[in-house]
């Protein structure tokens, strides 16, 4: 992983707190907990380990000169983020990836959870990019969310910017929804919710338990990240169908109404 030190400060809820963050890389990343981020300064260092981004990324120079967030989403309805640089003359790409149904170190391997990607520069100058869905060079469509979601920024320079250099500002403010809180977050860390299925292997339905837990929706993807079903779940009828399904190892994942999600694999036969 790339060697990075940032000098940060982050707006929360008015109040600009300034702190010294360590090398991070994916697993390490920042929580983003409210609707605007500022990233006041980064400094790079030029030496780095192995990339956590492929070469399929629309990053076409890998991870380099840049640093890793994440956020949780509860909520339906549109993701729309802006990244607005503090220096008109440095470039910002960035890569969005949806991992609740995996690790963020599957990255590299797996390309289907990268969901949004930019690395457009703008002659003359750089201005805005990101996932807004304004009709403009360096802007992406907004992300429709139809379930609780737990997402990895990555935010970078370009390969020019190797040494200190002005941020930039994370606007989140025109999605339809907040962001979860960061006391909430820990969509990924579904382990610590105890909890069974039955049966598994499954042919027609199976069935999450855990102790107060009640399941609202459900994901099934492949073990390459590709969605094959997502829905609701009834409270009288909590079982769910893979009869649709081809036999094989698949991973889901089960909300409950908090955004509570419970996950693991389950094997259709």
């Amino acid at each position: 992983m790339k060697k990075i030190i940032f000098a940060v400060s982050i707006l929360i809820t008015g109040t600009i707190t300034a702190q010294v963050l360590p090398p991070i890389n994916c697993e390490d990343a920042l929580s983003i907990c409210d609707s605007i981020i500022n990233q006041d300064t980064i400094k790079v260092m030029v030496d780095h380990g192995p990339d956590e981004i492929s070469s399929n990324s629309c990053l076409s120079y890998g991870e380099i000169c840049g640093t890793w967030y994440k956020f949780g989403v509860n909520s339906i309805g549109n993701l729309r983020f802006t990244i607005t640089p503090l220096d008109t003359l440095t470039d910002f790409d960035w890569a969005l990836y949806r991992v609740d149904w995996g690790n963020c170190s599957d990255i590299y391997s797996v390309p289907a959870y990268e969901v949004s990607c930019n690395e457009s520069g703008i002659s003359g100058g750089h201005y805005t990019t990101g996932a807004s869905g304004l009709v403009q060079q360096g802007h992406n469509p907004a992300i429709n969310i139809t379930t609780p979601a737990l997402f990895y920024l990555y935010v970078t320079t370009s390969l020019s910017d190797t040494d200190a250099v002005l941020g930039y500002t994370i606007d989140f403010t025109a999605s339809d929804f907040n962001l979860v809180g960061c006391g909430e977050i820990g969509i990924e860390e579904n382990n610590e919710i105890k909890h069974s299925i039955y049966p598994n292997p499954a042919s027609t339905t199976f069935q999450v338990q855990a102790n107060h837990f009640i399941p609202v929706s459900y994901t099934i993807t492949t073990i390459t990240g590709q969605i094959v079903s997502e829905s609701f779940i009834s409270p009288l009828h909590d079982a769910i169908p893979v009869s649709n399904l081809n036999p094989g190892l698949y991973y889901y994942r089960v909300a409950d109404a908090s955004g509570r999600i419970i996950s693991g694999k389950i094997s259709v036969e």
